[in-house]
């Protein structure tokens, strides 16, 4: 028998009979309660009596899927993500494309939920191909939608399975590359909240940079182009962006160490001021530059 809440009774009007589907709920809400109180054991019980009594529910589903990968129940979460790939919902997804619907919508690190879900439906060919077929189908209901706020997570989501998992795909490395301009088109102009924009924009430049980069290693004739690109992005980040520390690599790896340093230095001595200055809530800050450039860079910038 589960053990009572102390906030049980505020779920319950005292002396009702509780639905089926409120009895639902109510399991589902005492196990976020528990992992607000970092009562893993609890939650997971709580979670899990809720989904055995309707596995049907697709928050019931995703909140159990949240448990497991949260505590890096690998086995136990793959489950519930290949179970759910063989519910059909309509005749053209399954209930996996609810779950994913959910993880972007999340407003707890959907990107790493998403990538999750990815990895784990690696292992199962026929899991990660619904998971794509799925994700298609959301993405095309958000653009009728023009929910954009989950259009972005879909689209970053796809191209990094697509790039990262589909390992028989002959052209993956091109069609995220695809995917991944699309989204970075769909950020710029149809998201308008700062924070969501600055957010989006980030983890998509991040992918397109590594893209940039690696054509760049390739030694292909659209090397100037490929750089044009990476200096683009590091001109919308006034931060050590990954594309700014992918272009200091090449022109080292390439003779130029003075193009190196010149992208470099300015963050050095930003560092340096932070830690100079009496204020410390920003040394971590600081230390984490330095930690970026010298443990890669030290030889050239020093020079």
């Amino acid at each position: 028998m589960l053990p009572p809440h102390p906030k049980t009774i505020e779920m319950i009007d005292d002396g009702k009979e509780v639905a089926a589907e409120d009895h639902v709920d109510i399991l589902n809400r005492l196990g976020t309660l528990h992992y607000d109180e970092k009562n893993f054991e609890l939650e997971l019980q709580y979670n899990k009596a809720a989904f055995d009594k309707n596995t049907n529910d697709i928050n019931t589903r995703y909140a159990l899927f949240k448990t497991y990968h949260r505590h890096q129940k690998a086995e136990e979460a793959r489950n519930i993500l290949e179970e759910a790939s063989k519910y059909p919902i309509d005749g053209t997804a399954t209930q996996l494309k609810r779950l994913i619907q959910k993880a972007a919508e999340d407003k707890e690190r959907p990107l790493y939920i998403l990538y999750g879900m990815a990895t784990l439906c690696a292992s199962e060919s026929g899991t990660l191909n619904s998971m794509l077929k799925d994700t298609d189908t959301a993405i095309e209901e958000a653009r009728m939608a023009r929910s954009y706020r989950t259009l972005a997570p879909f689209l970053l989501h796809k191209g990094v399975t697509i790039r990262y998992f589909c390992v028989n795909e002959p052209d993956s490395h091109g069609s995220a590359f695809e995917i991944w301009k699309e989204c970075k088109l769909e950020i710029e102009k149809n998201i308008h909240e700062a924070d969501d924009k600055t957010f989006y924009l980030e983890q998509v430049n991040r992918q397109l940079s590594l893209y940039y980069f690696e054509q760049l290693e390739t030694g292909e004739m659209r090397t100037e182009e490929h750089i044009a690109e990476l200096e683009q992005i590091t001109q919308s980040h006034t931060g050590l962006s990954p594309a700014k520390m992918y272009l200091a690599a090449y022109f080292r790896s390439h003779n130029r160490p003075d193009k190196a340093r010149d992208l470099l230095k300015p963050h050095m001595s930003l560092a340096f001021d932070l830690l100079s200055d009496e204020a410390t809530a920003d040394d971590a800050e600081a230390y984490s530059i330095l930690h970026d450039i010298l443990i890669t860079y030290g030889e050239i910038v020093f020079e």
